[in-house]
C-alpha cells in the first residue's frame, strides 16, 4: 500500500461502526501507519467526534465542520461583494484546510449537522469532493459513515478502496448487510467489500448459522466475513469516556481481531 488507502465503515444503526473505526485507527497508530485522516461522516450525530472528546455543539467546534464551511461559501457567493468573493476564491483551499482538526496522532474531518431541517445532499456532495481531493496526503483515510445506505446512493464513498460493513449477529443486521452490498456494487468502485460481525459470542453460533442459511438463497455472506469481534463489556465504555489512543486499554482478543481486519486488507 504505497498510496492513500480509503476505507469506508458502514452498517445498520447501533452495529458498532464508530467503535470499529476507532479500534482500527488505534491499531494503525500503534503500528505507525501514519498519517491518518478520520472522517466523521454522520450528519445526524457526530459520534466519532464525541468519542474523541470533541463537542461539536460548541460554537468554535461548529466552525470546524464541512456544513459550516458549505454555508459560509454559499452565503459569501450570494451576499458578498466583489472583494469578499475574490478573497473566498483565492483562499478556498486554506479555508477548507482550517476545518481539519489536527491531533498529534491523527487528523479529523467532521461533516457536521445542518441547523435547519432539510436534505443532507449539499454537505454530502462537498464531503465527496473533499475525500477525493485531500486523501492523498494521508496513508489511511477511515470514513465513519452514517447508518444505512444514503452515502452510497449519493456516491459520497464512490472512490473508496475498501468497504467494511459492520453487523451484529442478527437477522435484521445481516439483511441490512445484503442491501448495502447490492447498492455498493452499483454505486461504488470499491475493490473489496468485506463484513465484520460485531458483538459475537460462542453461545449464538448456532443461531448465526441459521441466519446464514436463511439468507443463503440471495448470497453467501459467510464468504465475505473477515473477522468476528467478541462481545466485550470494555467496549461499552466508549459511550461514557473520552477515548485516548495511548492510555485506553483494549482487551488483547479485541485488538487481535482488529489485526485480522488489517491483515485481510493488505493481502488484497
Amino acid at each position: 500500500m504505497n498510496r492513500s488507502t480509503k476505507i469506508a465503515i458502514m452498517g445498520k444503526g447501533g452495529a458498532g461502526k464508530t467503535t470499529i473505526t476507532v479500534l482500527l485507527a488505534k491499531f494503525l497508530i500503534e503500528e505507525n501507519h501514519l498519517p491518518i485522516l478520520l472522517i466523521d461522516a454522520d450528519p445526524t450525530t457526530s459520534h466519532l467526534a464525541r468519542i474523541l472528546g470533541i463537542n461539536m455543539n460548541i460554537d468554535q467546534n461548529k466552525r470546524k465542520s464541512i456544513e459550516y464551511i458549505r454555508k459560509y461559501i454559499i452565503n459569501t457567493a450570494i451576499t458578498g461583494d466583489k472583494s469578499e468573493k475574490n478573497i473566498l476564491a483565492n483562499s478556498l483551499y486554506d479555508i477548507i484546510s482550517e476545518i481539519i482538526l489536527h491531533n498529534e496522532k491523527y487528523d479529523l474531518l467532521v461533516l457536521g449537522q445542518p441547523e435547519t431541517i432539510g436534505c443532507f445532499c449539499p454537505s454530502n456532495s462537498l464531503l465527496r469532493e473533499l475525500i477525493e481531493n485531500i486523501s492523498e496526503k494521508y496513508k489511511f483515510v477511515l470514513i465513519d459513515c452514517e447508518a444505512g445506505m444514503e452515502q452510497i446512493h449519493r456516491e459520497v464513498v464512490r472512490n473508496i478502496d475498501f468497504l467494511l460493513i459492520i453487523s451484529e449477529p442478527t437477522l435484521a443486521g445481516l439483511s441490512t448487510v445484503q442491501n448495502i452490498i447490492q447498492s455498493a456494487k452499483k454505486f461504488t468502485f470499491s475493490k473489496q467489500i468485506k463484513i465484520i460481525i460485531n458483538k459475537f459470542s460462542e453461545n449464538i453460533k448456532n443461531n448465526l448459522e441459521y441466519i446464514f442459511k436463511k439468507l443463503r438463497k440471495d448470497s453467501n455472506l459467510e464468504n465475505d466475513i473477515i473477522c468476528y469481534i467478541p462481545l466485550s463489556d470494555s467496549l461499552y465504555s466508549f459511550d461514557n469516556e473520552e477515548f485516548n489512543f495511548t492510555s485506553f486499554g483494549i482487551p488483547l482478543e479485541i485488538m487481535n481481531s482488529v489485526r485480522k481486519i488489517y491483515n485481510s486488507l493488505i493481502k488484497i
